[in-house]
This record gives structure tokens, C-alpha cells and sequence, in this order.
């Protein structure tokens, strides 16, 4: 027999919102602990050789710095060849954590674009 104000397992509708708002804390709480790790891409190393790509056929911006708001220095075209001068490190990471190593156009313009945009 059901008793009133409780579910089919026995448990009160008040402890079962308690325990989900619980389990959904412990969840943030984990994700917020691993998700910089998670969002990191490792950056290839200096003097390797990489080809602009994942582009959808559009132009890469070359900037000054590792972040947006950064000035363009050039624009790539996909299958251009670009050397990394440097990796992303501490200076070199956007605001999502990946990294923007430094690297060199053909032209001889230096400047950073981010990894994802990269294919060895």
C-alpha cells in the first residue's frame, strides 16, 4: 500500500529533490575542478612545420598576440605552411586555455593563431 506524500520506492519527494540538487552540486563541483584540463590542447613544439586547415575555406587571422582583441597582422590562406617559433605556454593561451603558439608566415610575418587551426 502507498502511504500519502511518498513515491512508489519510499522516498519523500523533499529528500529526492535534496539528493539531486546534491548530486548536481558534487557534478559542478567536479566539472569546474577538471574542465582546465580538460579544454587544454596540447600546442606542437618549436620548429615544427604546420599547414593552415579548418578554416571552411575562409582566411586565418595572424594577430599580434594570443588573444582576439589582438591586432591582425596578416591573413593566412588554408595550405599555407607556418613555422612554430615557440610554444603557447603561460603567455601563449587564449581564454579557453588553448594554446596560440607563436609562428612564422611564409611572407616572414611573425604573429600567433590558435592550434586548432593547425594540421602537421
Amino acid at each position: 500500500m502507498r502511504r500519502a506524500g511518498r513515491d512508489f520506492d519510499g522516498a519523500s519527494p523533499t529528500r529526492r529533490i535534496v539528493a539531486m540538487s546534491l548530486v548536481a552540486a558534487l557534478a559542478m563541483v567536479l566539472l569546474s575542478v577538471a574542465w582546465p584540463a580538460l579544454a587544454q590542447v596540447e600546442g606542437p613544439p618549436a620548429r615544427s612545420v604546420v599547414m593552415v586547415s579548418n578554416t571552411d575555406g575562409q582566411r586565418l587571422n595572424l594577430r599580434a598576440g594570443p588573444a582576439a582583441d589582438q591586432p591582425v597582422v596578416a591573413k593566412l590562406s588554408p595550405g599555407e605552411v607556418l613555422t612554430v617559433t615557440g610554444p603557447g605556454g603561460a603567455a601563449g593561451v587564449n581564454r579557453d586555455g588553448a594554446p596560440v603558439p607563436g609562428v612564422v608566415a611564409p611572407d616572414g610575418g611573425e604573429g600567433r593563431t590558435i592550434v586548432s587551426y593547425f594540421r602537421r
